[in-house]
């Protein structure tokens, strides 16, 4: 293009001595609704959007967990300061018995293990189970699993629990394990401690034939044993640590978690590599109640995402299939919709964190439960070297959809030159007519500085793909 130098955006770092790039190498951080034709040429996939599948309605204000079992299943519901189990069905709520863990509501997330016949529920510190016919049963009076609690797992027909004992701190470095098949049957001398250097257990995770211990300084895998009285005997232990056990996740054949430093670790077994970049980490850190982040699962259009959720920050979207981060969000939130992600069948349900309805996955291509998307783009960050430039230009081009408001969109355009702290003022662009194939969208004049991170918002709900992009310098 005249009067402007090209430069190649890639990952991190990069200076404008560059000679080219192509649109499929923008690093596309916030994207969330790049359509199905960009997906080959942004390696980012089409995400589901949520639809309405049941509406439990008043006095219930947001879903907590989703247990789906064989045969039944159940929803955690906030209600008031308390959480509510109740059982569910395509048509509503069966029958009227509950479960009622009172002021439980501000203790995050809720933990569920289960067997073919029995579910432990982990809520506020103290344990439910969930026999095969629906009823409840709570632990006797004076039970280790009365308090404290932190999470659950299930593996060779006993529970393992994770327990954080104000009173004993040798407790707090180990877990517990029930009798067979009994959740609620757990004798004190039923303990394992994880280590002799003796670190806080954040939580537990048992998967395949393994228990995962994840601490604060450390992390411990254990294996079931022959030993009836020893049934899980140590494996191996590594360094790394664990800051928030609502991150773990197990997202096909790998863990995810986020260690005591705000960093996401990915790997198949105790030692984890770090898939995180500073944005990520920056947004991490600004979560306040680390106890009530929470990552899971996500399967769509054939691609894993691990989905990580900072409450009052917003929702991450890992692929595993790029390696690459977006940001679920729209108009009136900046987080996804989702509290929980479960498999019923080849449904998939999602519980709605600020209301009570369970949803199900679609490919609506402009809304999230009926709430527009807001399509933003942070660009990769020019930087300089030592020496101040002047951003004279920067040129968009790209592909616009229908709008269904019915009007020219505009696309917003902020400049950070503190990488990605703060923002400037908004500069604004038409996006042109309505259906418009290719359309270049100019912004000018930016000031001097060593380092310029570009965002670009779509202003109304319509399908905007990034197809290239100019930067002018002196």
């Amino acid at each position: 293009m005249d009067g402007l130098r090209p430069v190649t955006i890639t990952p991190g770092w990069f200076d404008l001595n560059n000679e080219s790039f192509g649109a499929q190498e923008l690093v596309n951080m916030y994207a969330v609704a790049l359509p199905a034709t960009e997906k080959n040429g942004f390696g980012l996939a089409e995400m589901p959007r949520l639809t309405p599948y049941l509406v439990l309605g008043e006095p219930y204000s947001s879903v907590r967990k989703l247990i789906v079992r064989q045969t039944d299943s159940f929803v955690a519901l906030v209600r008031g300061d308390d959480i509510v189990i109740r059982q569910f069905a395509e048509g509503g709520f069966v029958g009227t018995e509950e479960h009622v863990a009172s002021g439980a509501a501000s203790s995050g997330r809720v933990f569920e293990a289960s067997s073919d016949e029995v579910t432990a529920v982990v809520i506020d510190g103290t344990v439910v189970s969930i026999a095969a016919d629906g009823t409840y049963a709570t632990p006797a009076e004076g039970s280790v699993l009365e308090s404290d609690i932190t999470s659950v797992g299930y593996l060779g027909r006993r529970w393992v629990y994770s327990k954080n004992d104000p009173n004993s701190a040798a407790r707090r470095g180990g877990f517990f394990f029930s009798e067979l098949d009994d959740p609620l049957n757990v004798p004190e001398v039923n303990f394992i401690s994880a280590e002799g250097d003796i670190d806080r257990v954040v939580g537990l995770f048992a998967t395949g034939s393994d228990v995962f211990v994840k601490g604060s300084r450390s992390i411990e895998q254990f294996r079931v044993g022959p030993d009836p009285a020893a049934p899980y005997q140590p494996v191996s232990q590594t360094a790394q640590s664990c800051g928030a056990f609502g991150s773990v996740a197990l997202v096909g054949e790998e863990r995810f978690w986020i260690d005591r430093t705000g960093v996401v670790l990915r790997g198949p077994g105790i030692v984890g590599q770090s898939i995180s970049d500073e944005a990520i980490e920056r947004r991490i850190r600004e979560t306040g109640n680390w106890s009530a982040i929470h990552g899971h699962e996500v399967q769509w259009d054939g691609q894993l995402f691990y989905a990580l959720t900072l409450p009052g920050v917003g929702c991450y979207w890992y692929s595993l299939k790029t390696g690459l981060w977006s940001q679920r969000r729209s108009w009136q939130r900046t987080d996804w919709l989702g509290s929980d992600v479960s498999l019923m069948g080849r449904t998939t349900l999602v519980g709605d964190d600020s209301a009570p309805v369970i949803h199900t996955q679609t490919s609506d291509p402009a809304s999230d439960a009926g709430q527009p998307f807001e399509r933003v783009f942070t660009l990769p960050e020019v930087h300089s070297g030592m020496d101040d430039i002047c951003l004279s230009e920067l040129v968009i081009e790209g592909r616009v959809g229908e709008s269904p408001l019915g009007s020219e969109a505009q696309m917003r355009c902020q400049v950070s030159k503190d990488s990605g702290v703060t923002f400037g003022t908004a500069k604004r662009a038409s996006l042109g007519r309505r259906g418009q194939r290719r359309k270049r969208v100019r912004f000018r004049t930016f000031g001097r500085s060593r380092t310029f991170l570009p965002k670009l918002t779509v202003t109304d709900p319509v399908l905007f793909s990034l197809t290239g992009a100019y930067i002018g310098a002196d």
